[in-house]
């Protein structure tokens, strides 16, 4: 439950001068029965003796048994899944974090509200594990193949978005890739069917061309539908809730209504 300051002190009395002392030192242990523990008692006895350290949301996440289940899931196809706070990041080709996840399965979200958070504040997506918006993200329903296509489409959009600002000249037109990167994210995965992110019985959302294709065309008309509202400092325009809800509909119009499906 607790301790690790306690095996700290005491490890490093065992590389110092005071190795002695380790012969005399008495610690008080508690034990605490679980017979008749509800199934949760654990991680609630996590939070409650830890309210003397810095730990928030981010590290609990670790301890939600559908993340436990993610991992393993990815672990059976060959993956890394990288949930606890501090564990590095996998390499792209072999896995993934939960920050990545967080985004991606945010994005995809068709409440657009999911995107701006991932903007605004996305540590606020997991303030609390036993509730929504975690739970809307993370559940029973989220498998690790949703996860790992949406990550894959997240990383396409990132590399697309980062190699387009890199050869444009216009200053704003670069922010709005920078600063309007999850509303572009969540409009490409508007375009996309849902059963190429979710069924592990067909192809996952792998084509170049059309993932490109839906990245452009998203990118395209976000920009022009803000454009057509609103003018000033973007960074604050795709954190304003409000306004991106309106961004978003004007741009799924732009697209075609109802929007166009990309299928690989």
């Amino acid at each position: 439950v607790n301790g690790a300051q306690t095996v700290g002190a005491l490890a490093s009395l065992n590389r110092d001068t005071h190795k002695d002392a380790l012969e005399t030192l008495r610690v008080t242990v508690r034990f605490i029965a679980l017979d008749e523990a509800d199934e949760d008692f654990g991680n609630r006895v996590t939070r409650a003796t830890n309210t003397q350290n810095r730990i928030g949301g981010r590290d609990f996440v670790g301890l939600d048994p559908e993340q436990t289940r993610l991992r393993d899931e990815f672990a059976v196809d060959g993956l890394i899944y990288a949930v606890r706070n501090g564990e590095p990041d996998p390499e792209d080709l072999v896995g993934c974090s939960f920050d990545d996840a967080v985004v991606a399965i945010a994005c995809s979200s068709t409440d657009v509200n999911l995107a701006t958070q991932a903007k605004r504040e996305v540590s606020k997506l997991y303030l609390d594990t036993t509730k929504a918006p975690y739970k809307t993200l993370f559940n029973a329903q989220t498998t690790s193949t949703a996860v790992w296509r949406r990550v894959q489409v997240l990383r396409h959009v990132e590399g697309y978005l980062s190699s387009s600002t890199r050869t444009w000249t216009d200053s704003r037109e670069k922010g709005f890739a920078v600063h309007g990167n999850r509303l572009v994210l969540h409009l490409v995965f508007a375009q996309l069917d849902r059963k190429v992110l979710d069924d592990p019985n067909i192809d996952g959302p792998t084509d170049k061309d059309l993932l490109d294709m839906a990245t452009e065309r998203a990118f395209s008309t976000m920009k022009a539908a803000a454009e057509e509202r609103f003018d000033g400092y973007l960074a604050h325009l795709f954190k304003n809730a409000a306004k991106v809800r309106i961004i978003r509909e004007r741009a799924i119009q732009l697209m075609s209504s109802p929007p166009q499906s990309v299928s690989p």
